[in-house]
């Protein structure tokens, strides 16, 4: 009785096989979407939504440094989004 077997996909140069790789992109791509999600939540709580409770009237501002807080907010937003675009540079071709 002969036994045939599907040929094995070549390994690459960094030793993982077409599946592999393909999976190790999506799990980099995965990870730059948390980060990337993480840039919009950040964005959100300290830009759109005070701008918005000042627009509708809702609340006012009480600290006198209160734009330090949305300064804060808006560099962790970009320093996220840059860490995702990052990620995204371990993308295997």
């Amino acid at each position: 009785m002969s036994t045939t077997t599907e040929p094995q996909p070549e390994a690459g140069p960094n030793g993982l096989s077409p599946k592999q790789k393909l999976a190790d992109n999506e799990r980099v791509k995965l990870m730059a979407t948390a980060f990337n999600n993480g840039a919009v939540a950040a964005f959100v709580t300290g830009i759109v939504g005070p701008v918005a409770s000042e627009l509708y009237g809702i609340t006012t501002p009480t600290a006198p440094y209160w734009w330090a807080f949305g300064l804060f907010w808006m560099a962790a937003a970009a320093s996220l989004h840059l860490i995702a675009r990052l990620t995204l540079g371990n993308l295997e071709p």
